[in-house]
């Protein structure tokens, strides 16, 4: 799925996740939605990633439509990783300088087709 199909078909949860009223986080590179974890500061929103840190609370249903959302890729860029360069990154250092740039965008899974 292209980003632009996917922005088409999940239009009102990423316009939700731009807001900064919604407590609705949208992180690109894993390509899932979370609700925002009590005492992270509104207005991060958009493009927030998270790290193992910080508790996540997975979606998988758009709270304004009811639909199901794709799945959450974060298990299959943790592989796509571990490919890319040898070894196994764990989620708290998906923006670390040694995980390649693809990577710390939703370029990876578009380039995949997924």
């Amino acid at each position: 799925m292209k980003l632009s199909e996917f922005e088409s078909a999940y239009a009102e949860i990423l316009q939700a996740a731009r807001r900064e009223e919604t407590d609705v986080v949208y992180s690109p590179k894993f390509r899932d939605f979370s609700l925002r974890a009590k005492g992270v500061k509104a207005g991060l929103g958009f493009l927030v990633d998270h790290t193992s840190d910080q508790t996540v609370d997975l979606i998988d249903t758009c709270p304004w439509t009811g639909k199901t959302l794709l799945p959450s890729l974060r298990s299959q860029w943790q592989t796509a990783v571990a490919d890319s360069i040898g070894r196994v990154v764990p989620l708290a250092e998906h923006n670390a300088d040694h995980v390649p740039i693809e990577f710390k965008s939703e370029l990876w899974w578009i380039m995949r087709g997924l």
